[in-house]
């Protein structure tokens, strides 16, 4: 058994001065349909809870306001639970959920995890930083949340081999990665992830779903050459190449 695991960030339309990276919206209508065709979802956390893969996997980066509203409807329409990675430097700010928010919906069954204290790259940052980002943000969420955060999403998918000694030092049970691929087995550390963006259709969210998904290898193809990208200019020239042409960060 597998399950694939989708990476939403905001859901829903986006007002103009939204902090959130439009690149990586979805409409609510395409989310619903996508979770009524290959759901009901699971967590990763509910996912190791219950020792069983095979459900889809759908997490949250960033904690925007709309992942609120978002985590009702999955509960209303009894499409499943979901993980949500936050920054608690973020929480209560502008465009984001607050703390009685996110604790409204880990009592409704939802996963509250750590997308490190500030949204900075990981991979920028040295041990030192590293640790202050990952201790600080496990901390607070646990102190404020009441439950142990044990899964980590670096910002931007941006980490290194460091990262993970840290992670693991700290009690960190899994990193949940931007890699495309498919979560095979319970005990692997590095969980891939598929990134969902504006353009992204249901059919083609869908198929990622199924076994050898021709989307799946099109979208590793299309990671290893923007890794290439990210390494050979740096995050700071990448990210303002991808503003250029996109008109946002990721």
């Amino acid at each position: 058994m597998a399950s694939t695991v989708y990476m939403f960030h905001s859901i829903g339309k986006l007002d103009l001065d939204d902090s959130a990276d439009p690149h990586y919206n979805f409409s609510v209508e395409k989310f619903i349909d996508f979770l009524q065709r290959v759901g009901p979802a699971n967590s990763i956390a509910g996912t190791k809870e219950q020792k069983t893969l095979g459900a889809p996997i759908v997490t949250f980066d960033d904690g925007h306001q709309s992942n609120y509203l978002a985590a009702l409807a999955m509960i209303d329409k009894k499409l499943g639970f979901g993980d949500f990675f936050i920054n608690p430097s973020m929480v209560g700010k502008k465009d984001f959920m607050d703390w009685s928010q996110l604790r409204e919906i880990a009592e409704l069954g939802m996963s509250i995890q750590s997308h490190s204290f500030d949204h900075i790259y990981l991979s920028d940052c040295n041990s030192e930083e590293q640790k202050y980002q990952l201790h600080k943000s496990k901390a607070i969420i646990e102190d404020k949340m009441g439950k142990e955060v044990v899964i980590l999403a670096p910002p931007g998918g941006r980490y290194n081999r460091q990262t993970v000694d840290i992670a693991k030092s700290l009690g960190y049970h899994t990193i949940a990665n931007s890699k495309p691929g498919v979560w095979k087995n319970l005990d692997q550390y590095l969980i891939p992830r598929i990134p969902v963006t504006i353009n992204d259709q249901v059919d083609n969210l869908s198929e990622c779903n199924e076994s050898n998904s021709r989307n799946i290898s099109r979208l590793k193809r299309k990671y290893q050459v923007t890794g290439l990208a990210k390494k050979a200019l740096g995050n700071k020239i990448y990210d303002g190449l991808r503003e250029r042409l996109l008109g946002a960060n990721s």
